[in-house]
């Protein structure tokens, strides 16, 4: 009988300080000696009717005062989760049988010595027998409560957690209402609900960094939680608000994403593994989640994020999502370290494309690349260690390629949080992740601007311009649409539009692909070459000295490569695809040549006097005075920036330097000193001179070379 009465009186509360280890010893043996009567033969089936599915919930002290004091007993993948709200989180070995769950070296109360577990503690009937009800469990001497059963994300909106931030509760609470406003067209109530957040924390306000790494429970909802969302909602709501009556985007971009059925290669299962590039051979299935509900977890990513599409745009155009399932494809994964950083990945995504029809790649502005996980996290070294399985590539026709394993969009990676995605998590924070790939190639297109001249230069204030305003990742990114580039020569609708489907390919001869081309910026000799008529078929030949030929097949828009091309492989279609220029009033198609992609890249065509290669710009050739007497039509020169202005004062413009090769170093030094910059000189307004694309030496010389005038 006084074991029976043990168990209505499971609420022991917190220690108060200073209480003797003594109590703290005896409370362990009492809870216990419970255990171990509810495991008598006559009490067996009680914990054998208890799952895992039963522990999972929300758990408090009594007298909670901290975030510690409330946490969630989560599934994370395979394993079973503490994680308090505080964002603290370890792992929990189930014992059922014996009415526990035990804690490792992971969990900072931990003591070899003295263990110190989870007992569950069960709910009993009216003569003190246990119930397979769980009512809570003792650890550290303290009783935490079973509150609610329901989700983390659920009770993080509905409940007060103290010690959580008020400000982490409005942001998130903010942003989902205002989101669900949004899509019911209440555009109007959108707008009152952001503009009290913001009100409260102001956009850009230093304020943001006191919650930037809140993750309760585990939950990833960004950082700063909800940031992203919030302003690419406030920036959808203030354009919806001022466009009220605005009929719909009159053209779409297809965004296709590819689901490629495996993934093989050596998945380490130990850091020295990972570092010698030892392991098992494995192959992966694509995880089964993602198809479910109709590929819910893909539409819930993308779908706040094509609104946004649709609003920096002008509403001129809207995002289709098409889903290509490749069940039969299977890529190369590999892993790897360099420098700190770990790679899980596809070892080259354009294997991806090699089950994709032509109907497709033609139809397809924009991809999106999910392939089966390597990330190795089932191991006990890799369960919170970050690994990069993706980021942005190129695609057909110069389009861009999102990558991402296939546990991305259904479970919080270990770095992050952890735990499978609630809906509303998903929705939250991965318009960050879409945000942060597109304006890679935002950056790339309209590269006019030099907004990522350094990678990922916004993450370094001391490179924002200086009208730009904010100091958050989102910041930089509104600034860079309503500061640059709707206001560029290339209009966003124009240049965000890649699909070819609708090319009038009929009216292109294959004389009109003869030409100088170059990849912008010009970084080096195999960014610009020309492509010429070599018998029957055509020929590329680059500033490097390296050829091959190019088979027209030009109703499909593409010059195939062969063989004798140093980037061919038989099982990826990786051919020169033909760039048309597009009207700028919708973006559409017109049969005028602009260039080609190719490896991902756009190769720009050469027409005019207006060709974006980087150059120094002189009025007339007599103004420059060349070492050796001659004076030149144009040259490539090397040296630093005082010595050219040094040498030619008369200079009327100087733009980013560009990269070649050449023979003369204006600098007076031979060999040229280390890091200094090539850079292209011709006179201005020299029609003659137009297609130059890189050179050294005389005029003479100059129409001897390769490249040189058309």
């Amino acid at each position: 009988m006084f074991i029976r009465d043990l168990a209505p009186t499971r609420n022991h509360g917190t220690l108060p300080t200073g209480e003797g280890f003594n109590v703290c010893k005896l409370r362990r043996a009492l809870s216990g000696l419970a255990i171990v009567v509810a495991t008598l033969p006559a009490q067996a089936d009680v914990w054998a009717e208890l799952s895992l599915d039963d522990l999972h919930g929300i758990y408090q002290l009594d007298a909670a005062a901290n975030t510690w004091h409330t946490g969630a007993i989560r599934p994370s993948e395979a394993r079973l989760v503490w994680a308090n709200a505080g964002g603290v989180y370890w792992n929990l070995e189930p014992d059922l049988q014996n009415g526990r769950l035990l804690v490792g070296p992971d969990c900072p109360y931990y003591d070899e010595l003295l263990p110190n577990n989870f007992d569950i503690v069960l709910e009993t009937d009216a003569f003190g027998d246990p119930l397979p009800v769980v009512s809570g469990f003792d650890f550290n001497g303290s009783f935490h409560r079973l509150v609610s059963a329901a989700p983390p994300m659920d009770f993080v909106l509905q409940e007060d957690i103290p010690g959580l931030s008020g400000h982490f509760k409005s942001a998130v609470t903010s942003f989902l209402q205002a989101k669900s406003e949004y899509e019911g067209g209440m555009y109007a109530q959108a707008g009152s609900t952001l503009d009290a957040l913001w009100a409260q924390y102001p956009v850009g306000d230093s304020v943001w960094w006191s919650i930037f790494s809140d993750t309760p429970f585990g939950l990833n909802l960004g950082t700063p939680p909800a940031y992203y969302g919030l302003r690419q909602l406030t920036d959808m709501t203030d354009w919806r608000l001022a466009n009220p009556g605005h009929p719909g985007a009159p053209r779409t971009i297809r965004l296709s994403v590819l689901l490629v059925g495996h993934s093989s290669g050596i998945e380490p299962r130990t850091l020295e593994e990972l570092e010698t590039g030892a392991g098992v051979p494995v192959t992966h299935d694509l995880d089964a989640r993602v198809a479910l509900d109709s590929h819910a977890a893909i539409h819930e990513s993308l779908g706040m994020f094509k609104e946004y599409v649709h609003t920096i745009t002008r509403g001129v155009l809207e995002i289709e999502t098409h889903i290509i399932a490749l069940p039969d494809l299977d890529v190369a994964v590999h892993a790897s370290t360099s420098n700190g950083v770990n790679f899980a990945t596809i070892s080259n995504h354009w294997e991806a494309f090699a089950g994709v029809s032509e109907a497709d790649i033609a139809s397809t502005d924009w991809w999106w690349i999910l392939y089966p996980s390597h990330v190795p996290e089932q191991y006990d070294d890799f369960q919170y260690t970050s690994f990069i399985a993706g980021g942005l590539g190129g695609g057909p026709n110069g389009s861009p390629s999102m990558i991402s394993d296939d546990r991305w969009v259904v479970r919080v990676a270990g770095h992050l949080g952890l735990g499978a995605y609630d809906p509303r998590e998903r929705m939250t924070y991965l318009p960050q992740w879409l945000q942060h790939e597109m304006f890679h190639y935002f950056y790339q297109v309209w590269h006019e601007f030099g907004l990522e001249a350094q990678s990922h230069q916004w993450f370094d204030l001391g490179t924002w311009p200086a009208d730009f305003e904010g100091q958050f990742e989102p910041d930089y990114y509104h600034e860079s649409v309503f500061k640059r580039l709707q206001d560029a020569a290339l209009p966003l609708h124009v240049g965000l539009r890649r699909a070819t489907a609708d090319a009038p390919w009929d009216e292109v001869e294959p004389a009109d692909v003869i030409g100088v081309y170059e990849r912008l910026p010009v970084q080096n000799a195999w960014h610009v070459g020309d492509i010429t008529l070599d018998g029957s078929p055509l020929r590329w030949r680059n500033t490097a000295g390296v050829s091959w030929n190019l088979d027209p097949d030009l109703d499909h828009g593409a010059l195939r490569i062969g063989p004798d091309c140093p980037y061919y492989d038989p099982d990826v279609s990786n051919d020169f695809r033909l760039a048309l220029e597009r009207e700028h009033e919708l973006g559409d198609l017109v049969p005028v040549l602009d260039g080609f992609s190719f490896n991902g890249e756009l190769y720009t065509r050469q027409a005019s006097c207006e060709s974006r290669i980087p150059s120094v710009v002189f009025p007339d050739t007599e103004s420059f005075v060349w070492d050796a007497g001659a004076v030149p039509a144009a040259v490539f020169v090397q040296g630093w920036d005082a010595e050219i202005a040094a040498r030619a004062p008369s200079i009327v413009s100087t733009p980013l330097p560009t990269t070649a090769s050449g023979s003369h170093d204006v600098s007076g030094s031979d060999p040229p000193p280390r890091k200094m910059q090539w850079w292209m000189l011709r006179a201005a307004g020299d029609a003659a001179l137009c297609n130059i694309t890189w050179s050294s030496g005389g005029a003479g010389e100059v129409a001897g070379r390769d490249a040189a005038l058309p």
